[in-house]
Parts: C-alpha cells; structure tokens; sequence
C-alpha cells in the first residue's frame, strides 16, 4: 500500500454518513437586562409611591391651616390659641368663618377688633394670623349654633 500523503490525496471516509455533529447547547437569554429592567420598574413605583405620600401629607396640614379657610368653613379653636380647619360636622367645630379682611396688622386687630369685624353682624371674636410689625389677615369668627 502506498502513503497516501505521499500522492496529495487523503483517504477515503470509511464510516456512516455525516448527519450533523453534536447539538449545541441552548444559549440562555441575558439576564441582566431583565434584571436592570424589573429593578428600575419598582424603583419608579416606590418613587411613586413616596412622592404621593409627601403630596398627601402636605395637602393634609395645609387644609387645615387656617391660611386656606374661606367664608363658612368651621374652624376649631385648641388651647394654642390658634384656629384649624376642621368639617362643620366635627365635634371640635366651634366657629364658622364669617368674613376674612386682609391687610390689618396685630396692633389694628388690638385696638379695633370690633369694627374691623363690623361688616359680618354674626361675629363674635376675630383671630389674627401675619408676623408681628407686619399686615396680615383677620378671620372674623361666629359661633356654631
């Protein structure tokens, strides 16, 4: 027998036919995009979620600010010596607004609450809220009956 390398030819395939070679394995999906993609959704949700909680909470305390009382709301009146918003079916409610006058300084309120509050025949107190030396507004006050 001959070298086969010798001549340039290579030998013969004595075996089965050739049916493909051994199946690869499955390539799995990349996961850390799937995992940057979920952690950015719940970190929009929980900002979300902490957003409306602060939107909440100030709406909250500014409702029952006295700054934000209009004619007929009820306010009640704590020991602190100043006014809340509060509903008129609550049982703190001790007085409807019945008029605001803005622009008076404490010392007018001190020295003529009466006629400021004269436009409103159903007053019977006032309450003053600005910084001292400085215009603020009156809420002239009847009582709930």
């Amino acid at each position: 027998m001959t070298d086969p390398q010798q001549y340039g030819t290579r030998p013969s395939y004595q075996g089965p036919p050739y049916q493909g070679g051994p199946a690869m394995p499955p390539v799995a999906p990349p996961a850390p995009a799937n995992k940057m993609r979920r952690r950015r959704i719940i970190a929009v949700i929980v900002l979300v979620v902490v957003a409306g909680g602060i939107t909440a909470a100030a709406l909250g305390a500014h409702g029952s600010n006295p700054d934000s009382a209009k004619v007929n709301d009820c306010v009640s009146q704590p020991e602190d010596n100043s006014v809340k918003v509060v509903g008129c079916g609550d049982a703190a409610a001790k007085f409807r607004v019945a008029g605001k006058v803005e622009h008076k300084t404490q010392v007018d309120v001190s020295l003529n609450s009466a006629a400021i509050c004269k436009p409103f025949p159903t007053a019977t107190s006032a309450y003053w809220k600005g910084e001292v030396g400085k215009a603020g507004y009156v809420l002239c006050l009847a009582p709930i009956k």
